[in-house]
Parts: structure tokens; C-alpha cells; sequence
């Protein structure tokens, strides 16, 4: 009897858990686009990591305009569009920020 109680008490903590991490893990929606398509708050556009001193050596890249790297970084992503990726839409652009090209 033990073991089932164990059994069941175990199993409602997973469930719990598998809950709380579905939970956080969903976009909060800022509004629609005129196509119905919900419009994320935050920007989810990347960087490489690349190091620069001017804002010039910093460029966007990738298939949809999301990753923020350096002149002559090759840039090679997947062709999937996203509204979070729009850096006009969230008033982000790549420049050259404590030494890294980055979404500013």
C-alpha cells in the first residue's frame, strides 16, 4: 500500500513540474499583426558573439534578418520568419556594443 502511495505521490509531483515549465515557457502577446498573427513583446532576434570597435563592422544577417554579426562572419540560418524577429517593429539594430556586435 505504501508503494502505491509513493507511486501516486510521485506522479503528481512530475505532473506539477511538467506543468510549471510549460507555464513559463510561453510568449507573453503584445498584439496582432493585421494577418491575426500574434506579435510577441520582446525582440528574439540573436547574435554571434563577434567581437568589433565601431558599429560599422556590425551587420545583420541570417535568412529572416535576425542575427546581428560581423563583416565577413558567414551567416547561415534556416529560412523561418517569426514577428519577433522585426528589429524595426521593436526599434533594435546591430551595432558594435562593449566590444560585441549586438542587438541594441
Amino acid at each position: 500500500m505504501r508503494l502505491a502511495y509513493f507511486f501516486i505521490l510521485f506522479s503528481l509531483i512530475f505532473i506539477v513540474g511538467c506543468e510549471e515549465t510549460i507555464t513559463s515557457n510561453t510568449t507573453e502577446i503584445d498584439n496582432f499583426t493585421d494577418d491575426g498573427l500574434p506579435i510577441p513583446k520582446e525582440f528574439c532576434g540573436w547574435n554571434t558573439g563577434a567581437e568589433c570597435e565601431k558599429d560599422s563592422e556590425c551587420v545583420v544577417g541570417g535568412c529572416s534578418g535576425h542575427v546581428c554579426g560581423s563583416i565577413g562572419e558567414e551567416i547561415i540560418t534556416t529560412c523561418e520568419y517569426t514577428e519577433c524577429y522585426n528589429a524595426e517593429r521593436y526599434n533594435v539594430k546591430c551595432e558594435c556594443v562593449e566590444g560585441i556586435c549586438s542587438w541594441n
